[in-house]
């Protein structure tokens, strides 16, 4: 059996302002690279682009999917491919007559806006009740962080975790500044 554990992680100003770094990379790298790419291809072709093409198409950008740890921008292009396969399953649905409702292409993501950024179990080291993240070499040679470390929750603590994210609902509370935490896929007692 498995859960979902959704936490709300406090941090200090400059772990958050990381944070906020990469989950608006990851909404740069959804906008304007992958599901541009994957959109103009849609209206030039009438055709999906698979995520193998569109993977070699975008990770030549230097300024967002080379930034970004590489599993991270793998992560959001394929919620991208996972969107875009829904578009078209809906089409066909169309098509067949099974389906009468509106059907719209993904939307972008808001210019001032976030988005998720998922570590999966090799990015992320669990040691006693902190967890210690990965963010890359060439993160840490941009921005000068290679980890991020944070205290688990004590009902995560011994269980193992099969990835954690970073979602977009960033806030501040008073003086503290703080960001959402999904642990996904913890083995349940």
């Amino acid at each position: 059996m498995y859960k979902v554990q959704k936490n709300h992680v406090r941090c200090d100003k400059k772990t958050y302002r990381i944070l906020r770094v990469l989950t608006h990379l990851s909404k740069n790298l959804y906008n304007f690279f992958t599901l541009y790419t994957v959109r103009q291809y849609y209206f030039n072709n009438g055709e999906y682009l698979p995520y193998e093409q569109a993977y070699h198409l975008v990770k030549r950008n230097e300024n967002y999917y080379k930034l970004l740890p590489s599993q991270i921008a793998q992560q959001t292009m394929k919620v991208v491919d996972r969107s875009m396969k829904s578009f078209f399953r809906l089409l066909k649905e169309r098509r067949k007559g099974n389906y009468n409702r509106p059907i719209n292409l993904p939307r972008y993501l808001p210019k001032d806006g976030y988005f998720v950024c998922i570590f999966q179990k090799d990015m992320f080291k669990v040691d006693g009740d902190k967890i210690m993240l990965s963010l890359g070499r060439s993160f840490a040679k941009e921005l000068g962080v290679r980890f991020l470390e944070f205290k688990l929750p004590p009902i995560i603590v011994g269980k193992k975790i099969k990835e954690v994210g970073f979602y977009r609902g960033v806030r501040d509370y008073g003086s503290r500044l703080s960001m959402y935490m999904f642990v996904g896929s913890v083995v349940a007692f």
